[in-house]
């Protein structure tokens, strides 16, 4: 990538995710400034700033990656504790559908309805599972995150820009 089109580059990778210039900035372990600076055509990037550009342009199509196999795993683990909420609840002697219209009646009777409430905390389950598992890994990517003040850092930084 030519340093004159990172400036360019930039924004139509912004515009690209959908996200502003603070989360851009995070991707590409800047400040919101430097962003700024080369976009207002102020200064240009070097080589090390197109490089981080146009790695996170090429590895874009994955990025969320452990997240979306947190919720996956979460939600994996909700619908297991579904099944096993519907069975345990089934009325002691019933199998097959009996078992399972049942089960359903007796989850929905815990929140005060019948079958077609337990329907709902049944579906309701794997929903919240998987966002927590999302949640957890999002927090923890943040937790061990290396540079969590960049976006402070409102000094001319040589590493990622020079003047023109």
């Amino acid at each position: 990538m030519e340093p004159r089109n990172v400036a360019k580059a930039l924004t139509m990778l912004q515009d690209h995710l959908g996200v502003n210039s603070e989360i851009l900035a995070q991707k590409l372990e800047c400040s919101i400034y430097s962003i700024a600076r080369i976009k207002g055509g102020q200064t240009i990037a070097t080589e090390v700033m197109c490089s981080r550009v146009k790695a996170i342009a090429d590895k874009e199509g994955d990025k969320d990656f452990w997240a979306k196999l947190g919720m996956l795993g979460g939600a994996t683990t909700g619908v297991a504790m579904s099944g096993t909420a519907v069975t345990t609840m089934a009325a002691a002697g019933t199998a097959g559908g009996a078992a399972i219209t049942s089960g359903l009646a007796g989850v929905g009777a815990v929140v005060g309805g019948g079958m077609l409430a337990g329907i709902g905390v049944v579906a309701a389950a794997p929903v919240a599972a998987g966002l927590v598992g999302f949640g957890a890994v999002k927090g923890v990517k943040w937790l061990f995150s290396e540079n969590k003040t960049h976006k402070f850092k409102t000094e001319f930084d040589p590493e990622l820009e020079r003047l023109p």
